[in-house]
């Protein structure tokens, strides 16, 4: 079986979701790491395995999957059995919606918002759009919260839902955000660096 290779970025959220699975799941796999201001990611090759030049990527033999999310979803599914996707339908159900509630609200608003803040300087930002996407954050971090004072993980048990949503949040401090105030928040994602295989974001990565 050829080695699985991930086209990523150490800074990349999305890929951090990716990486932090592999790491649960005990998969070895080769760490791409691509020149994003290089322009590598829109390279003919790498557009090959991605028409949309975006990252992460992965590459499984003659296989190639992009959209985080969907990576999860793969990797769950390829390298079953694992307990990372929910067997019983209902707890399989709630997992997606957490996941889709990830790429519907999480991603559109704490990744631009982390984005902004980090990497364009003050002078250059458009505080309107850092106000609306606080806003944003601050209403999807309180709907999560709230359902997590009453479930240890997202789907129960902890699953893919809870790669994706963590690998949005865990850097909130860093860009501005209070989360003081959702300690539910805060207990989850202890429980989430509890787990076997636990990563952060920066951690060297083996080829």
């Amino acid at each position: 079986m050829s080695k699985l290779v991930l086209y990523d970025h150490i800074e990349s959220q999305n890929g951090y979701k990716v990486r932090l699975a592999l790491s649960n799941l005990k998969i070895a796999y080769e760490f791409r790491q691509m020149d994003m201001m290089g322009g590598e990611h829109k390279k003919d090759w790498f557009l090959k395995l991605n028409p949309h030049g975006k990252i992460p990527t992965i590459q499984d033999g003659d296989v190639s999957v992009w959209e985080s999310n969907a990576i999860l979803l793969y990797l769950g599914r390829r390298f079953a059995p694992n307990n990372l996707i929910p067997q019983d339908v209902t707890k399989l159900g709630i997992m997606l919606e957490w996941i889709f509630f990830e790429t519907s609200m999480l991603q559109t608003s704490l990744q631009p918002l982390r984005f902004i803040s980090i990497f364009i300087p003050k002078e250059k930002q458009d505080q309107a759009e850092v106000i609306k996407l606080k806003e944003k954050s601050m209403k999807a971090l309180k709907t999560l919260d709230e359902y997590l004072s009453k479930h240890k993980f997202l789907a129960d048990d902890y699953s893919m839902a809870d790669i994706a949503c963590y690998g949005q949040i865990f850097p909130a401090p860093e860009f501005g955000l209070d989360m003081s105030q959702f300690k539910n928040i805060k207990e989850w994602q202890k429980r989430v660096e509890s787990q076997p295989g636990y990563i952060e974001m920066r951690a060297k990565v083996v080829a």
